[in-house]
C-alpha cells in the first residue's frame, strides 16, 4: 500500500463505517497495534463528530473533550512505543523519538495557531467553524498515525519481534 495516501482521498477510510484502521497498519506487536486502534478510533470520533447533524446538540465542549483525549493518548502511545524501543535497544531511537517530538508540535501549532481551537466559545453548540476542525484534527492525525507506520513503526516492530526473547 501506498503509504502517502490521505484520508480525504478515501484512501483509509471506510466512508460506511468510518474504520481508520485497516490491517496492514499491524506492526505485529500486540502492544502498539492494540494503541494504533484506539488513536485511529479517537479519530473516528472526531470525524464523527464533525459529520453529525447541525441539530444534533453537540457543543464545542464535545470537540474540546475529544481533542484532549487524543492528544494525550499520542503522549501516552508514544511514551509506551519508546519505553519498548529502550528494552529492546531499537538502534533507531533517537530518530524515531523526533518523529514523536515532530508530531506533538504540528498538533499544538494546529490546535493553537491554525484553527484557534482555543478561542471557540466552550459553551456554544459546534457550528461550521467548529465542525472543520473536529475534521481537521482527525484528518491530521490519521494521516500523521499511518504515515508514520509506514516509515517508523513497521521497522520497529521487525526489530522488536527480532529481538524477543
Amino acid at each position: 500500500m501506498d503509504p502517502t495516501w490521505d484520508i480525504r482521498d478515501g484512501g483509509i477510510m471506510d466512508d460506511s463505517k468510518y474504520n481508520l484502521w485497516k490491517p496492514e497498519y499491524a506492526v505485529d506487536v500486540d502492544e502498539i497495534d492494540s494503541q494504533h486502534k484506539k488513536f485511529f478510533d479517537y479519530c473516528t470520533r472526531l470525524i464523527q463528530l464533525a459529520d453529525e447533524s447541525p441539530l444534533s446538540q453537540n457543543t464545542n465542549s464535545d470537540l474540546f473533550s475529544l481533542a484532549f483525549k487524543l492528544r494525550a493518548y499520542a503522549f501516552k502511545h508514544f511514551m509506551d512505543e519508546e519505553a519498548l524501543m529502550l528494552k529492546y535497544k531499537y538502534p533507531d531511537v533517537v530518530g524515531h523519538i523526533r518523529e514523536h517530538d515532530r508530531y506533538c508540535i504540528q498538533i499544538f501549532t494546529h490546535i493553537e495557531s491554525d484553527y484557534n481551537l482555543y478561542d471557540l466559545d466552550i459553551k456554544s453548540n459546534m457550528d461550521d467553524e467548529s465542525r472543520r476542525i473536529a475534521r481537521f484534527l482527525s484528518e491530521f492525525a490519521a494521516n500523521w498515525l499511518g504515515q508514520h507506520i509506514y516509515s517508523r513503526d513497521k521497522l520497529l516492530g521487525e526489530h522488536i519481534n527480532k529481538n524477543r526473547k
